[in-house]
């Protein structure tokens, strides 16, 4: 059994989170917040009892001399943990969408919490993240080793990973570089929809798609967090690729080409091909619209601001034209026009006004 304490400042609210959360093997024990010093107490003198921490965003009782915030509270854990006063446990927060939008700085907390959840929208495979988290923590406190932790053995890529891995190498940096940098960005991994998109396929309107994805099982990403995060190694997809279309490149062939050449290789004729959407062009998609999930290629979209501190392997992410003809609403042309490059503002503001005239 996995057991995770939560610190709350509304325990009547949070009480029914916690026990949405606990069922399977996981546990949520609800602790209402108390005011700073007894918190830290409580949380030394019980350690060995949970295997993780969920956090409320804001703790603030003002009665009870309680305000304060789940960073500055992860910081002083993630320092004591530094001083081996404290055990290295993964420390997630969930808060509220106006309270994310308006109080939650990326910037300086993001290295402080495992993941952010919201309330309300913990997703549908929530309890399995708990558990995956907790046990990767117990698996980097075994062994440091990256051949190990990510059940590897090709030694460039072990090195190349090796060598972009923080030198404090503490069980929460380990475990927050292998998420973030691994699982959670595209580049030597790829997730489901993106190992549908680059072969081709509308996995949504193919019945052969399950099938498939058991003939892709040995090339599947076996290490920490791979129970509740399903991810492939592009590497050893393309390399299969080649294999199965005469050393062919999968990166520029067509979906129809790929589509059939899937077909003929594992005789499964209820794969579908992706249709082009509108307003692009080229049928090799690649990646995906970071806000409408738009499968494309960078030719027929625009690059996404900000993404100069990308690791090497890392993808780049875009923005679609399919996305930027279609949205209605001001506010998601707002959200557009903040997450592309100043060069790309103006062009897609013609953009809007073109379809406005339509």
């Amino acid at each position: 059994m996995t057991k995770y304490i939560y610190i709350d400042d509304a325990p009547d609210t949070a009480s029914g989170f916690a026990e949405f959360l606990s069922r399977d093997n996981l546990f949520v024990k609800l602790k209402p917040a108390e005011e700073w010093n007894k918190t830290i107490e409580y949380l030394k003198s019980n350690q060995s009892k949970f295997d993780g921490i969920l956090l409320d965003l804001q703790l603030e009782l003002p009665a009870e001399n309680v305000r304060y915030d789940a960073p500055a509270l992860a910081q002083q854990l993630r320092n004591l943990s530094k001083e081996n006063k404290f055990k290295s446990l993964p420390i997630l927060l969930c808060t509220t969408d106006d309270n994310y939008k308006n109080l939650y700085d990326k910037n300086t907390n993001d290295n402080l919490f495992d993941f952010v959840y919201i309330k309300g929208k913990w997703g549908t495979n929530v309890h399995n993240q708990f558990i995956s988290f907790s046990e990767t923590y117990k698996q980097i406190e075994k062994t440091t080793s990256i051949k190990d932790l990510l059940k590897i053995k090709n030694t460039d890529l072990i090195n190349i990973i090796e060598e972009k891995i923080t030198t404090s190498r503490t069980v929460h940096s380990i475990a927050s570089f292998i998420f973030n940098q691994l699982i959670e960005t595209t580049g030597l991994l790829i997730e489901e929809d993106l190992l549908s998109i680059r072969l081709g396929i509308d996995k949504n309107n193919s019945n052969d798609w399950i099938q498939l994805l058991k003939k892709l099982e040995k090339f599947k990403y076996k290490g920490v967090f791979a129970d509740a995060w399903n991810r492939w190694w592009l590497g050893d997809i393309m390399r299969w690729w080649r294999e199965i279309a005469d050393n062919s490149s999968l990166r520029t062939m067509e979906a129809s080409e790929k589509v059939n050449i899937i077909q003929e290789e594992f005789n499964l004729i209820k794969l579908r091909d992706i249709k082009l959407p509108d307003k692009h062009s080229d049928k090799t998609f690649w990646y995906k619209c970071v806000l409408s999930n738009t499968p494309l290629s960078s030719y027929d979209a625009f690059s996404v601001k900000a993404q100069d501190t990308k690791l090497d392997w890392q993808d780049r992410d875009y923005i679609s034209n399919y996305h930027i003809w279609t949205v209605k609403k001001k506010s998601q042309e707002d959200e557009i026009l903040e997450n592309v490059s100043s060069k790309d503002i103006e062009t897609i503001k013609i953009m809007f006004r073109k379809k406005r005239e339509e």
